[in-house]
């Protein structure tokens, strides 16, 4: 069967089982305004505004799951009952130039190449379950201006989400168990990361390889390799609980970053762990953090970072 296709507009399609081998099984296009629900779908390829996507099993298509490109609008996708999109040889959803598309309370778990990829387009994607998928759970390609909110993003082969795109808020998630990084910011200016828990991740809680990042109130425990690396400058990580973390709590390479006000304690159960290590970089301001019980130093700096200003010794005590 090669598809459907609905172009009229103001259609509701409810109870119907459509496969394709070949490409998209349901394509909403030109008028927009359908409501599709409680069906089983082998994809879905959308270019129109408006649609409401709720109930179904979006599953075993032979491209991504959900394909939404230009024109595709302020469609809802998932709602109080959302989506199965479940495996398909792709993404679970790719999201290619489409705007003001809202992506919530769906389950989106063992898709062939990712959870959900944004390419030059925005959404709010809140409240999904992105789980077990071969790939990362969230990619953000030249994304900008994305709200990612209150999703459970675990046990992904690859990152829980890997953005290169500005201007994103990423809040209250749950970063748990991927094989690769929680998250990994590859690119971009202006991303926030506010009350996220990254934890029990294979290669680290977060990577930050692009500027002016603002880390604020996470729960950065239990990874399995650093806490958060710093590859770049110019980033502030401020009240967040980096615990129990196998190697260093946090690693810095890069200049101007400012580290204050944050909980940093028994992290580098590996052997090879201070609480802040700066191995390359100047002009880093460590200030006002809780530094303790780490296995090596509380602030570690490699030879010539940080200007050579080493750590505080103390040579005396006084009590009264």
């Amino acid at each position: 069967f090669g598809g459907l296709t609905l172009n009229g507009g103001g259609s509701t399609m409810q109870g119907l089982d459509i496969s394709s081998s070949s490409g998209y099984a349901l394509s909403l296009s030109s008028a927009g305004g359908n409501d599709i629900f409680s069906n089983r779908i082998s994809g879905i390829l959308i270019s129109s505004q408006d649609n409401t996507i709720n109930d179904n099993e979006i599953s075993n298509s032979v491209t991504h799951g959900i394909w939404l490109e230009s024109g595709a609008t302020n469609n809802q996708i998932g709602n109080l009952i959302g989506n199965e999109i479940i495996n398909n040889t792709g993404f679970g959803f790719v999201i290619n130039n489409a705007t003001d598309d809202i992506i919530t309370n769906n389950e989106i778990r063992l898709n062939g190449t990712g959870g959900i990829s944004i390419i030059d387009g925005t959404a709010n994607i809140n409240a999904n379950s992105i789980n077990d998928n071969t790939g990362d759970g969230i990619v953000l390609t030249t994304a900008n201006s994305n709200a990612v909110s209150q999703n459970t993003i675990s046990g992904n082969t690859g990152n829980g989400l890997t953005i290169n795109g500005d201007n994103n808020v990423v809040s209250k998630n749950m970063f748990v168990n991927n094989d690769g990084l929680g998250l990994s910011v590859t690119g971009g200016s202006g991303n926030q990361f506010i009350n996220d828990t990254l934890t029990i991740n294979k290669l680290g809680g977060a990577e930050i390889v692009s500027s002016n990042v603002t880390m604020s109130g996470n729960l950065v425990t239990g990874n399995l390799n650093f806490g958060i690396s710093l590859a770049s400058d110019n980033n502030s990580i401020s009240e967040n609980s980096i615990s129990g973390n196998a190697n260093h709590g946090m690693l810095i390479n890069g200049n101007s970053n400012v580290i204050n006000y944050n909980t940093i304690n028994d992290n580098g159960a590996s052997g090879n762990g201070a609480g802040v290590f700066v191995e390359t970089g100047n002009d880093n301001t460590i200030l006002y953090n809780s530094i303790y019980n780490n296995t090596v130093l509380g602030i570690e700096l490699a030879p010539s970072a940080n200007g050579s200003v080493t750590y505080p010794t103390l040579t005396t005590v006084y009590s009264w």
